[in-house]
Parts: structure tokens; sequence; C-alpha cells
């Protein structure tokens, strides 16, 4: 069994996701990090990475229900158990994650939690477990807000930083950014914003077709902004710098 992946798998549980309604401070959130951090730690010694998750456990359950963390505590579990050649509990411990996290996504208040389902599907899936994963329907989309705008273009941000320090990552964190925007109803200004991503993508990969393609949709979505949408009071603005952008690229 391949040690390396345990440990890809304990590092992503240390991501902690935020709700606004979340009645854990920050320093919860933290400590509860150091906890998962400390079974991370502790993965050479099954017995003592089962009690720091154990202890995470305890933790999480101090405060109300939060379906985010008590994933990241199955994920621990699940972890220790493939140290032990354990599949059956692995499975259990991943389908458990699984289903928690697809119960968080319909929490609009947190990050988006489509790439940790993913993963602990991935992971399911990967140790041939035969009972099906039980994924929640994701419930009617609501209005986008301008706090969802925000972590929207809050994730492309972070994408233009990846293109400079790490550009794979970048393409990433743009396909982060599009299954947020599209757990809400479908937003033009948003969804130039997300265009845009991948045509800042394309352009660093000197891919100017696509690039200008991009970015053309990108501004035909802002310019399609309807006065009743989050955004519209850029959209105008952005559809000139489109055509800056598309400008200086030769497009």
């Amino acid at each position: 069994m391949r040690r390396p992946y345990l440990w890809l798998i304990v590092a992503a549980l240390l991501t902690i996701h935020r709700a606004a309604a979340f009645p854990a401070s920050q320093q919860d959130g933290r400590e509860f990090a150091a906890k998962l951090r400390q079974a991370t730690a502790a993965l050479a010694d099954a017995g003592k990475a089962t009690t720091a998750c154990r202890d995470a456990q305890s933790f999480a359950r101090r405060f109300d229900a939060n379906d985010v963390w008590l994933a990241q505590v199955e994920e621990c579990f699940a972890a220790v158990a493939e140290i032990e050649r354990d599949k059956a509990a692995a499975c259990d411990h991943y389908a458990a994650a699984a289903e928690k996290y697809a119960k968080a996504r319909n929490d609009g208040k947190i990050r988006s939690v489509e790439s940790d389902i993913e993963r602990t599907t991935k992971a399911h899936a990967r140790l041939s477990c035969p009972r099906a994963i039980a994924i929640v329907t994701v419930k009617a989309a609501s209005p986008l807000t301008a706090q969802d705008l925000n972590e929207i273009t809050a994730r492309v941000t972070a994408a233009r930083m990846q293109l400079v320090e790490n550009g794979p990552a970048a393409r990433a964190t743009c396909e982060e950014a599009k299954r947020y925007a599209e757990r809400f109803v479908a937003n033009a200004y948003a969804a130039g914003v997300v265009e845009e991503c991948f045509a800042d993508v394309a352009a660093s990969e000197k891919n100017k077709d696509t690039a200008c393609a991009r970015y053309q949709t990108a501004a035909t979505l802002y310019a399609g902004t309807g006065a009743s949408e989050q955004g519209f009071t850029q959209s105008g603005k952005q559809v000139a710098r489109m055509r800056l952008i598309r400008a200086r690229l030769g497009c």
C-alpha cells in the first residue's frame, strides 16, 4: 500500500472550512486543525494516530454539528485504517466522509466541498469498496449574493497569484471558482469572472487563440449582466477592460 498517498489525504484534511453561523471561534478552528496535524505526525504508529483522531472527534463534538469537521475526522480514521490494511474500516470511513461532505455542500456559507467529495469518493473507489456511497442531492439553487460573488472573485484572485508561483495549480483554482458559482442561480457577471480566470491561464500558457476567445466570452457575459443581478454596476468597466486586454494580446 502506498504510504505517500495517505500523507496527501491527511494533509488535505487540514484545510478548515468556515461557516458564518459556526459557534466555534477561529481559535477553536486552529485547535481542531492542530489535532489533525497530530494524527498526521503519528501515522507511523497506528495506535497513536487513532488516539489523535479520536481526540479530534471529541473536540468537534463539543460544538454544534458541523458536517465538514466530522467528515475530516472520518478521513483521519480512514487513513489510519489504510495503514493497518483494514480495508473494510477504510471503506466505511471514506463513505461516511463523502456523505458528510455532500451534506455540507448545501450550506452556502462555507467554501466549496466538491474537491473533498471527489477526493473521498476516489479513495473509496480505489479500494474497490463493496457498498455504494449515498451522495445527497443538491438543493435547489439560490440567487447569488454579494458575499457569494466576493467568494468567487477571491478564488479567481488566488488563481492569478498561483500563475506567478505555481501555474498548474491556477487552473484547479479556476475550476473551484466555477464549481462554487454553479451552486447558485446562473449569474452572467459571475460566469464572466470565471471565464476570465480560464482566459488568464490560457494567456499564461502562451495559448493566444484560446485566451482571446475566452476573454471575448467573458466580455459577452459581463455585457449580458442584468440590472437586477449582482455585478451589474461593475459590468460596463469589465467589458472595457476585456477590450483592452484583447488589444494588448493582439486578438
